[in-house]
This record gives C-alpha cells, sequence and structure tokens, in this order.
C-alpha cells in the first residue's frame, strides 16, 4: 500500500493546502499555553474552542481508522473500496469536516491575524480538493457513488441533500 498518491489539484495548490494545516496546530499548542498561563484574549471561549477541536479531530481519527488501507495523502493509484460505513453514513468527508472543525476551533481559541488566513487558505484549498476526488469517485464508482452521494451530504448530516 502506498500513503501517497496523485495530486486531485495542482500540486503546488497541492502542497500549499497541506502546508497550511500546520499553523492552526500550532496556534492550538500557543492556546494551550496561553490557558495555562491565563493569558487567553477569550478564556470564555476556551471550553467551545477545546470541544471543537476534540470533536474535530476524532472525527478525522475515526475517519482515517474506517478508510482502512484506502487511506491516501492524494489520489490512490491502485484499485481501493468506497467506504460508506462508520462516520461514512453521515459525512462523505468526515476526515475533512473534522480538519476544519479543529480550525475553527484554533480560531476561536487564538484570534490571530496568521490563525485566521492559514486556516481559510486550507478550508478553501481542501474543498477544492474534495470536488475533484468526487470527480474522480465518480469515475471510478460510477452508480455506487450516486447512489451513496444522493444519501450522504458532503460534509455533515445524513439524508437527502441538494443536487450540485
Amino acid at each position: 500500500m502506498t500513503l501517497i498518491g496523485r495530486s486531485p489539484i495542482h500540486p503546488v495548490l497541492f502542497v500549499v493546502a497541506k502546508a497550511a494545516l500546520v499553523p492552526p496546530h500550532l496556534f492550538l499548542a500557543l492556546g494551550a499555553l496561553q490557558a495555562s498561563q491565563g493569558t487567553l484574549a477569550w478564556p470564555a471561549a476556551a471550553p467551545l474552542a477545546a470541544a471543537a477541536v476534540v470533536v474535530g479531530l476524532g472525527a478525522v481519527s475515526a475517519g482515517i481508522s474506517h478508510l482502512g488501507e484506502s487511506i491516501r495523502v492524494g489520489l490512490p493509484r491502485e484499485e481501493t473500496a468506497l467506504r460508506t460505513a462508520g462516520l461514512y453514513r453521515f459525512s462523505r468527508n468526515p476526515i475533512y469536516a473534522g480538519l476544519f472543525l479543529s480550525m475553527v476551533g484554533s480560531c476561536v481559541l487564538v484570534p490571530h491575524i496568521g490563525n485566521l488566513a492559514s486556516s481559510a487558505v486550507a478550508i478553501v484549498l481542501h474543498h477544492r480538493i474534495v470536488l475533484a476526488e468526487e470527480r474522480f469517485l465518480m469515475e471510478r464508482f460510477g452508480q455506487s457513488w450516486v447512489d451513496y452521494r444522493s444519501r450522504v451530504r458532503r460534509y455533515l448530516g445524513p439524508g437527502p441533500r441538494i443536487p450540485g
């Protein structure tokens, strides 16, 4: 099994997207340090931020676990299975949804322009990655993907989705 696949978007943008995930998670460490020193900008928001981070990173971990051998950074070159169990019953992209939620928590905990900017870049570029991955899944899995897509939302929630 190869963990590195091919880039679903322009390779430079793909690398920028992955690199943009780092600063918000470094800001989380800064937020933890500030919390321990009692110097958070919005101490009342800390429990909400912490909950978002814990739930978000929990979704990332569970999403990776449910993908099993299908996990890749990028698109797989070899055959993989369409995963629709576990968290994938509620979100077609629980890893991305979890990352987005953890970055929101980071921004609430440490509302710094660098955190906000890197989180925005990461979210926008990863949404582009999701759209490209969905085109790939349509080509690879056809009707199975169409059926799954009609039952499960892109980021969160079971049930019918709005086409488009």
